[in-house]
């Protein structure tokens, strides 16, 4: 069938036949796109970061040579030369005397504990928002554009200060808060590719056979658009590690002890110039993290697009 035409002017059985044919469609794009990343050096790099600070946040002081609140050496300084780095703390200590190297590793843990949480909640939102306003249009698509235009004409930060200045600085908090941020950013995304999907023949034959539009919007048309919502999804996990980071060096997120690396630079930055080594390993930390997961992404929509 080419048409919606045609499917107005179909049996039956050719019409009942066009949902089994789309699964069977979605089948091979599935295998042929993992196939696709596999072979990308670019996203098994990306990966193989990403496991690896993954399992950092997992295992935290379980794998790391010290506590992360270990006071391996008191009464010293930064100006000790014991302080910086050496064969036995690679990465120096901060200026407790906590070996940073171990803080480092540990450090993966509060971000990962709450970035994906926030991203699993701003696409969720948005991808259901995003399917409602593609879907129907009309007012519906009028009023929550305009909704989602208001939203995102403000900074991230702005609104998540605001916010977690009146909610506490929870990780629920947090991860709710940056959600909702995302959520008009993701609904735009969604609604975008849902407009390319509503017209075709798929989604016709199922009006056809009288399905309801939920069913319509969340069994024929979400499977069809998961490639730009995963690419998404990927792409807020690296703003959600960005904005955590920066709430927390602003004063919004954990506390010390903590290893959270935006506390670990929020701590140090003002002794940076006689002991460097304390900010320089955790923003290579988040760094990384953030670049893995946008080879990751590029990767993905790479593949996607081809």
């Amino acid at each position: 069938m080419s048409s919606s035409d045609d499917i107005v002017g179909a049996s039956p059985v050719t019409v009942g036949a066009v949902a089994p044919a789309m699964r069977n469609r979605r089948r091979t794009e599935r295998r042929e796109l993992i196939a696709l990343l596999l072979r990308s050096p670019a996203f098994m790099i990306g990966m193989v970061v990403i496991l690896f600070w993954t399992v950092c946040g997992i295992f935290g002081d379980r794998i790391t040579p010290y506590r992360h609140d270990e006071i391996v050496v008191e009464g010293g300084n930064l100006l000790d030369p014991s302080f910086r780095p050496s064969w036995e703390h690679p990465f120096g200590l901060d200026n407790l005397g906590r070996d940073v190297f171990s803080r480092v590793l540990s450090g993966a843990g509060p971000i990962l504990a709450v970035a994906p949480l926030a991203t699993v909640i701003g696409v969720v939102c948005g991808s259901i928002l995003g399917l409602i306003t593609g879907y129907f249009g009309g007012t519906v698509d009028n009023v929550v554009s305009r909704l989602i235009d208001a939203v995102l004409a403000l900074p991230l930060i702005i609104i998540a200060i605001g916010v977690l200045q009146s909610t506490g600085t929870s990780a629920l908090s947090l991860a709710l808060v940056i959600g909702f941020v995302f959520t008009p950013i993701v609904a735009r995304t969604v609604r975008s590719a849902v407009l390319g999907e509503r017209s075709l023949d798929y989604v016709q034959a199922a009006k056809l056979r009288g399905e309801r539009a939920p069913y319509i919007m969340f069994a024929e048309i979400l499977p069809n658009v998961m490639g730009p919502i995963i690419v998404e999804a990927t792409v807020r996990l690296g703003y959600a590690v960005f904005a955590l980071v920066t709430l927390a060096f602003l004063g919004f997120g954990e506390v010390d002890p903590s290893p959270d690396w935006g506390v670990q630079i929020q701590e140090h930055y003002s002794y940076i110039d006689q002991a460097w080594w304390t900010v320089l390993w955790p923003a290579l930390a988040i760094a990384s993290l953030v670049v893995a997961l946008n080879l990751v992404a590029d990767s993905m929509q790479q593949a996607v697009e081809s």
